[in-house]
């Protein structure tokens, strides 16, 4: 394809002009190359060959490079993001007109980063540019430490148990802060925020999900040792220990809480959460609403739980859990939580049975 910006007034050879380009066949990981091809042509009064691209997104040109010498016919561009480009290559004269010639190339996608595969670095890894809305970081087996900040629909998932793989603030950071995306199977321990702030292991907002994690040990200056929950965030088999303070907090929460085990904390439920729904967890500490206005919890869906209190919210139950014991908080045989969750097809356990309460069941869990 030919086109100029203005009347072309230099001389170019009768020959086509044409560009063409090629990427590199192997996916991205911190960066790759496109190699450009053009026909060479003679130009009077030449000046210099424009080499830019740009995104099927951008509004405007990305100057590449400036090739001072008229008879190079070829050029490698490094890129870093995985995006389709639109090159075009113009010969330029001293009067800057100019003619160009334009190439399509297609570049490898990368939907799926992992560590220590690709990277050491899970900060660098989740920052990289080729890791789109949908993409996948798989992070294998090590303690990695804080604070986290996810904000891009990502799937972060662990490779390996709790034991294995560790998100560490060290009592020193919020562990997580995530808005967007996905957060699966980690453990989450020692986190800390001073000054009044909330969240200690988890400041879940936007439309993001933690799910299949342990959360423990952590601690806050504000509402939320373990977790302070907010907007459409929700929580779905998570196994929440021992944080300091409130386990989990709610505040203008319209998300989810669903087939958790809550053990040694409370579910704190704040103002202005409407649509929040609590459901299929089993918690052992009382869930008291916020500041002791009972109001708070009547607005929100709270359901099919083993509570202490079964009188709170409707179709809970009470009675002891049967946790099997010694740190082991999977349900006996005998426990009152098995297959006594929302009888929803939605809510099925993977082998199809009726929910399980608690961090283990549903079709999440086990």
């Amino acid at each position: 394809m030919i086109a100029c910006d203005w009347p072309f007034n230099p001389k170019p050879t009768d020959e086509i002009f044409t560009v063409t380009g090629e990427a590199d066949s192997s996916r991205i990981i911190l960066q790759s190359t496109v190699r450009l091809y053009w026909d060479e042509i003679t130009v009077e009064n030449f000046r210099d060959i424009r080499i830019e691209r740009r995104t099927e997104m951008d509004s405007v040109w990305t100057l590449a490079a400036r090739i001072r010498n008229p008879f190079i016919t070829t050029y490698i561009d490094t890129i870093t993001d995985d995006e389709d480009l639109t090159y075009r290559v113009g010969f330029e004269d001293s009067l800057y007109n100019i003619r160009w010639a334009y190439a399509e190339v297609a570049v490898p996608k990368t939907t799926r980063i992992s560590i220590p595969g690709d990277t050491d670095s899970l900060r660098l890894a989740y920052n990289l540019p080729v890791l789109d809305e949908g993409d996948t970081l798989l992070v294998g087996p090590g303690k990695y430490f804080g604070g986290f900040q996810f904000g891009k629909g990502v799937h972060v998932m662990a490779q390996g148990t709790w034991d294995d793989v560790i998100l560490d603030g060290k009592f020193l950071y919020r562990v997580v802060q995530i808005s967007a995306g996905e957060l699966v199977g980690f453990k989450i321990q020692f986190g800390a925020t001073a000054f009044s702030t909330p969240g200690g292991g988890i400041y879940l907002s936007g439309n993001a999900r933690v799910r299949n994690c342990f959360i423990t040990d952590n601690q806050a200056s504000g509402p939320g040792g373990g977790v302070l929950l907010t907007g459409n965030g929700s929580l779905y088999n998570c196994l929440i220990l021992r944080n300091s303070g409130q386990g989990v907090v709610t505040t203008n929460a319209h998300g989810n809480i669903i087939n958790c085990t809550v053990v040694n904390n409370s579910i704190v439920i704040g103002a202005y959460c409407d649509s929040l729904t609590v459901r299929n967890n089993i918690i052992t500490s009382s869930v008291s609403p916020f500041y002791d206005h009972s109001e708070y919890l009547e607005k929100i869906t709270l359901d099919y739980n083993l509570l202490l209190d079964s009188t709170l919210g409707t179709n809970n139950i009470s009675g002891d859990p049967e946790f099997i014991g010694t740190g082991d908080y999977h349900l006996q045989d005998t426990s009152p939580g098995i297959h006594a969750g929302h009888p929803g097809v939605e809510y099925l356990n993977r082998d199809g049975t009726r929910n399980t309460m608690g961090a283990f069941g549903g079709p999440f869990g086990e």
